[in-house]
């Protein structure tokens, strides 16, 4: 029994895995071909496709730069980073700075959770010793990752974090891997993990912090100005004053500060509102947009200002949101695990029949989302 009640939920698209449960390691070295690239002379790998370039240190398996081209064609870079890959270890700040934090990225409150009876507690750096952050003080991207494949288009990190994860409490060994692929004008990211010998908590994500602007905009050094549309995100996960989630679901009012769905808003809009000051915690003045795993669909549009349009990032027409990519293989393999998710959620182990839930999974299969939502909220409890 795994009993996850005082890990938070990260607000990234996570992935969430017990030891001994499967995932697909299709990102594993011999997948790729190709291997041994050089680095360059400032300590990095780079990538490449057309409209887009993309740089990565190990430290952390990090992403350092992306480079896109925007509609002038000129070349910028749209992420934050150091321009020498060895700033990134002798940091003393360490804003997780586009690295994939683990073996748990967000909150555990108390640095305390239970499996199978037996108690874990894991370091506490957060808040003053009230919870863990992004697996400890020493997490995976506090960590030199291992390149393990590096074609001129694709390059996958991976870790071996054993037992105890060096001091940071957490019961197994884990072995994870990260590929990141170029094609054109996009960006794909894939992560992989495995448990080899205890049941243990994961959940990563990726930790960007983007500049769609590419620093082109000096006399709004701020992203007060973008303007950001969420529009499935009627809901948010509440949190307490540590920012650890309760597990409760409040709706986003609409013309609240939370309001990102009814139509598009700069990020400054409600910037004074006295409402914004503890909106994302204690003395933390923020907002909270949404939980979009509760809709089974994702889109998000964040509009730079008119001097840059990143329109091979960004959709092309700011009222009409694209909807997340994803090749038609993975979009079915996305939906029957939310599927599955919200069966377990909503209805208990074992409570949908079996031969409704065949007939949930062939409608994903072959139909895509539509009336998901219904058949499964409409099925019966029992």
């Amino acid at each position: 029994m795994l009993n996850l009640a005082c890990l938070a939920a990260a607000a990234a698209i996570p992935l969430l895995a017990a030891a001994q449960f499967g995932v697909d390691n299709s990102s594993s070295p011999s997948a790729i071909e190709g291997n041994g690239s050089a680095v360059l002379p400032n300590g990095k790998y780079e990538i490449s496709s057309e409209g887009i370039r993309a740089n990565f240190i190990p430290y952390g398996a990090s992403l350092s730069n992306l480079f896109m081209n925007d509609t002038h064609g000129v070349e910028r870079d749209i992420v934050l980073g150091f321009d020498n890959a060895t700033y990134y270890s002798e940091s003393r700040l360490h804003p997780h700075l586009c690295g994939i934090p683990g073996r748990y990225a967000n909150r555990i409150k108390n640095g305390t959770f239970t499996i199978d009876g037996e108690t874990y507690h894991t370091n506490l750096n957060d808040n003053g010793g009230l919870d863990t952050l992004h697996g400890g003080s020493y997490g995976w991207d506090y960590r030199n990752w291992t390149v393990v494949a590096h074609t001129t288009d694709s390059i996958t990190f991976s870790i071996d974090d054993p037992d105890g994860s060096d001091g940071m409490g957490f019961p197994g060994e884990v072995i994870a891997y990260v590929t990141y692929t170029l094609t054109p004008y996009q960006w794909h990211l894939r992560m992989t993990a495995l448990s080899t010998t205890k049941k243990t908590p994961i959940m990563l994500s990726s930790h960007t912090y983007w500049n769609l602007d590419g620093f082109q905009n000096p006399s709004t050094p701020l992203a007060l100005n973008y303007s950001l549309y969420l529009p499935y995100a009627g809901t948010r996960t509440e949190i307490d004053n540590i920012e650890i989630p309760t597990g409760n679901i409040l709706g986003n009012q609409q013309y609240s500060v939370n309001d990102w769905w009814s139509a598009p808003k700069q990020l400054g809009a409600n910037i004074t509102s006295p409402d914004l000051k503890g909106n994302c915690g204690y003395n933390c003045t923020g907002y909270v947009a949404g939980n979009q795993l509760l809709t089974l669909r994702m889109s998000i549009m964040l509009i730079t200002p008119p001097t840059l349009q990143l329109r091979q990032l960004l959709h092309p027409e700011p009222r009409r949101p694209r909807p997340l990519q994803l090749a038609p293989s993975a979009r079915r393999h996305a939906r029957l695990a939310l599927l599955r998710h919200l069966r377990r959620r909503l209805h208990g182990p074992g409570r949908l029949p079996s031969l409704q839930l065949q007939q949930h999974e062939r409608h994903v299969r072959h139909q895509g989302n539509a009336g998901l939502l219904q058949r499964l909220f409409a099925a019966p409890r029992r």
